[in-house]
C-alpha cells in the first residue's frame, strides 16, 4: 500500500520541496526496498493458495458458512487475521520452499544493510578531511568484508563468478574486498562429494565410469563457478580433463542475475547494460556441448597460426554431454600460481617471504613510489635479461664441459650452471593481446573471459588457454565497425571515435550525448584506463562520476562482451603492475583484417 500510495503522487521533491537531500535519498532506498518485498510476497501467492491455506478446507467451511457471515465484523476480523497469518507464513514456507527466493533473500538481507550503511558515511563524513573519511570506510571494509566473502562462498554461482570478474581490476574495490575476491579465482571450494561425482557422470555417460576411463582421480583438479574438474585417463592411455557441471547452477544463475540487476538499479545503475549482455551470454554457458563446440572452432582457427606459442586443449566430442566435458590434458601449472611460485623463490633468496614481498610493494605503491612499466617495456627488459643469464650459463659451462670430458672421466664429473629465467610477464601479456585480437578481428569467434585463471603456464613453454564457456561470435558489420574503432583510438582521432561509437553496428547511446564524456567512455571501455582518460579517479570512482553526468542509454550487446575483454586483459596487466593500451596490438591487426576484406580502414562518416 506505501508502495502504491507513492508512486501514484508526485515526485518526493516536489511534494516535501523543504526536505533535504539525505531524506530524499533514503526515502527512494526505502522505497525500493519495500517494492522488492511486495514483488517477493506477490509471488507467494500461489503457494499460499495451494501450501498454506488448503483450499479444499476452505471450500469446506465456505459450504457450511452462512452468507451473512461474511458481512459480519467477526468474520472480517476472521479473514483479516486469516490473510495477515497466512500472508506471513506463505514467505517463511515459499523460501523454505523455492530455492532462488531464498538465495535472494540471503542477498538481500545481508547486502542491503551494509549498502546503507555506506551511504550513510557517505553522507555523515563528507565534510571531514581525506584522512578522518579514510579512517571510518576503513572501518567499515574491515567489518563487511568478511560479512561479504561468508555470503559469496555460501552462495556461489554468479555471486562466485563476480568476485573472479573484479579479481582483474586492482583498484575497483578496496584491498580487504580484493584479497579474497584473488583467492576466488583459483582457490574455489568444491560443491560435491566423490559419490555425486562418479554418479552424475555415470548418469550423463549411461554407462558405468569403468567403461570409459581407466582410472579417475577423486579429488577435485580445480573448481569454478558453475562446475568442478577432475583428470582422469582413457581406456586407451590418454590423460583428460572431466569437468561436471554442478545439479541446478543455471537456476541459480539466472536468479542471482536478476537478484543483482535489481540491486544494480538502486545501487549501481552504470553497471545494468554490462549485467545484461552477461546474462544473455552466460545462458549459452549452461550445455558442455556447446562449449565443447566452440572450443573446437576457435582451437581450429588459433593453432595453425599461434600453436607455437600457445595450446588450446582439444575436445573430445563423442564425451561431451550437456553437463560432462571432456578434453584434452594440458600439462603445466596456472599462471597465478607460476607467479607466486618464482616471486616465493626470490623473496626466499632474500631472507624475506612472499607475504613481506607483497606487503612491501603495495606500501611503495600507496606512497607513489612505483610506478606501472609499460608491458612492451617489459617484455624487451625481460628479453634482455634472459639473454644475460644465457650468456653467463654459456661463460660458466663451457670450461666445465672441456673438464668433464677430459680430467672429469678420470676425477668426477661437475654439474652444470641453467640460471633461472624470470617470467616474462610483459612477452605474455603482449602475446595474449595479439591471439584475442586474431579472435575478434580475423575469425570473429572470440573467448570472453581471459582472466588468470583460465591461463596456464605450459611445461614446454607455451601459455595454455582454458575455459571457453563464455564464446562470442561477432558478425561481419560489427567486426568492420570495432576495426575502424580501434584504428580511430590507435591514432587518437576523436572526432572518427565519436561517430564510429554511434554507427548502428556499435550504438552508443548517452542521455545527453556529450561528446567529452562519450569520447572517455568510448577510450576507458576498450582501450586504457590512463589518467588522461579517468581524470585521476580509480575504476570506481570514474564509472560512478559517468553515470552521473551523462549515463549510458544504449549500446550494442555484442561490443559490451569485446570491451569486457578488454578490461580484463587490461586488469591483467594492473595486477602485474604493466601498463598497457588495448588498441596498439588490436590497432595494426584491425587495419590489416580491413584491409585483406576490402573495407575502408578509416572513418569516412560525415558529421
Amino acid at each position: 500500500t506505501l508502495v502504491a500510495r507513492n508512486t501514484s503522487r508526485l515526485s518526493i521533491r516536489q511534494r516535501c520541496p523543504q526536505r533535504s537531500e539525505p531524506a530524499i535519498l533514503w526515502e527512494k532506498v526505502l522505497l525500493a526496498f519495500l517494492a522488492q518485498m511486495w514483488a517477493a510476497l506477490r509471488r507467494c501467492e500461489n503457494l499460499l493458495r495451494v501450501r498454506v491455506l488448503h483450499p479444499h478446507r476452505l471450500h469446506a467451511a465456505a459450504a457450511t458458512r452462512p452468507a451473512s457471515a461474511v458481512a459480519s465484523s467477526s468474520g472480517v476480523g476472521r479473514t483479516a487475521s486469516l490473510v495477515a497469518g497466512g500472508g506471513l507464513a506463505s514467505v517463511g514456507t515459499y523460501v523454505a520452499y523455492d530455492e532462488g527466493l531464498s538465495r535472494s533473500a540471503s542477498f538481500w538481507s545481508q547486502a542491503f544493510p551494509i549498502f546503507c550503511h555506506y551511504k550513510l558515511t557517505e553522507f555523515m563524513v563528507k565534510d571531514l578531511d581525506c584522512s578522518e573519511q579514510a579512517e571510518k570506510y576503513e572501518r567499515l571494509h574491515n567489518r563487511y568484508a568478511p560479512v561479504v566473502e561468508r555470503l559469496c562462498l555460501s552462495l556461489r554461482g554468479f555471486y562466485l563468478k563476480s568476485a573472479q570478474f573484479v579479481a582483474i581490476m586492482d583498484d575497483f574495490l578496496p584491498s580487504q574486498y580484493m584479497e579474497y575476491c584473488k583467492r576466488m579465482q583459483d582457490q574455489v571450494p568444491t560443491e560435491m562429494t566423490a559419490a555425486e561425482v562418479r554418479q552424475l557422470v555415470e548418469a550423463s555417460f549411461g554407462r558405468p565410469l569403468g567403461a570409459v576411463f581407466s582410472s579417475w582421480e577423486d579429488e577435485p583438479f580445480a573448481a569454478a563457478s558453475i562446475g568442478q574438474v577432475h583428470r582422469a585417463r582413457l581406456l586407451d592411455g590418454q590423460l583428460v580433463i572431466v569437468k561436471v557441471m554442478y545439479p541446478g547452477v543455471e537456476k541459480k544463475f539466472r536468479g542471482d542475475l536478476k537478484t543483482l540487476q535489481r540491486f544494480c538499479g538502486l545501487a549501481q545503475p552504470q553497471h545494468l547494460p554490462s549485467l545484461n549482455e552477461i546474462e544473455k551470454q552466460f545462458m549459452t554457458e549452461f550445455d558442455y556441448r556447446k562449449e565443447a563446440e566452440n572450443l573446437a572452432r576457435v582451437r581450429k582457427n588459433i593453432m595453425p597460426r599461434w600453436g607455437r606459442q600457445v595450446a588450446i586443449p582439444e575436445p573430445l566430442m563423442d564425451l561431451c554431454t550437456e553437463n560432462v566435458l571432456v578434453m584434452e590434458y594440458l600439462p603445466g601449472k596456472k599462471l597465478v600460481d607460476g607467479v607466486r611460485e618464482r616471486y616465493s623463490k626470490l623473496a626466499e633468496r632474500m631472507g624475506k617471504t612472499l607475504k613481506d614481498l607483497e606487503d612491501e610493494q603495495k606500501e611503495r605503491i600507496r606512497m607513489g613510489k612505483s610506478r606501472a612499466k609499460s608491458a612492451a617495456m617489459d617484455a624487451m627488459s625481460s628479453t634482455v635479461h634472459v639473454g644475460l643469464l644465457a650468456t653467463l650459463d654459456f661463460c660458466v659451462n663451457t670450461p666445465r664441459f672441456v673438464y668433464n670430458n677430459t680430467l672429469g672421466r678420470a676425477f668426477g664429473r661437475v654439474m652444470y650452471q641453467r640460471s633461472e629465467r624470470p617470467l616474462n610477464l610483459g612477452g605474455m601479456l603482449e602475446l595474449l593481446m595479439k591471439v584475442h585480437a586474431d579472435e575478434i578481428f580475423v575469425d570473429g569467434l572470440f573467448n570472453g573471459d581471459p582472466h588468470p585463471g583460465n591461463i596456464l603456464l605450459m611445461d614446454d613453454g607455451r601459455l595454455g588457454l582454458i575455459d571457453y564457456g563464455q564464446v562470442k561470435e561477432l558478425d561481419v558489420d560489427t567486426r568492420i565497425a570495432l576495426a575502424q574503432l580501434f584504428v580511430a583510438l590507435q591514432t587518437n582521432d576523436r572526432e572518427a571515435i565519436l561517430q564510429l561509437s554511434a554507427q548502428p553496428a556499435l550504438a552508443l547511446r548517452t542521455r545527453y550525448m556529450n561528446p567529452e564524456l562519450r569520447y572517455r567512455y568510448v577510450c576507458f571501455y576498450h582501450d586504457r584506463d590512463t589518467p588522461d582518460v579517468t581524470m585521476g579517479l580509480n575504476v570506481q570512482q570514474f564509472s560512478e562520476y559517468l553515470d552521473k553526468h551523462d549515463p549510458i542509454e544504449t549500446i550494442n550487446d555484442d561490443v559490451v562482451m569485446v570491451a569486457r575483454t578488454s578490461i580484463l586483459l587490461r586488469g591483467m596487466a594492473n595486477a602485474f603492475q604493466l601498463k598497457l593500451r588495448t588498441s596498439d596490438y588490436w590497432g595494426p591487426v584491425a587495419k590489416e583484417w580491413l584491409r585483406s576484406v576490402g573495407a575502408p580502414v578509416h572513418c569516412s562518416i560525415s558529421a
